[in-house]
């Protein structure tokens, strides 16, 4: 539901209510070994132990509260500064035009300074060569 546009504004009334939800995912969570943090679904309470898709879906609507509640402060701000309320729309830009230089700040890679859109794009480079190579010699096995 809350990934539903329509459904934005009838669920702005519902923030403190899921604000419990949310708060309830600090009494459930798991703390992996790595620092992350995990949960279980609870369909299967003889199963110990987070799933990944109970995460993925905690972190799913963990992501769409924060979006819905920027909604709502923009709302209240709007209201406060008595200004009639636009709400954001389409990107106007092409999202392949956003940000083209993102990736190119400098990184170390090894003992070498080298823009990240290089090393990815190298590294990319290197990966589908080795895999081209590897299925062309594949298939001169089978051949």
């Amino acid at each position: 539901m809350l990934h539903t546009p329509s459904l934005s504004n009838r669920l702005l009334k519902y923030l403190p209510k899921l604000q419990q939800a949310a708060l309830y995912l600090d009494e459930t969570v798991y703390s992996l070994p790595n620092g992350g943090l995990a949960w279980t679904s609870g369909h299967h309470p003889q199963l110990k132990g987070p799933e990944s898709w109970s995460t993925a879906s905690v972190f799913h609507f963990s992501h769409r509260l924060e979006r819905l509640t920027a909604e709502q402060i923009r709302r209240v701000i709007f209201e406060e500064l008595d200004v009639v309320y636009d709400p954001p729309g389409e990107a106007k830009i092409d999202a392949r035009f956003f940000a083209p230089n993102f990736l190119d700040c400098p990184l170390r890679y090894t003992t070498k300074h080298c823009p990240c859109a290089t090393l990815f794009s190298k590294n990319s480079l290197n990966q589908s060569q080795k895999k081209n190579s590897l299925n062309q010699s594949q298939k001169s096995r089978k051949g």
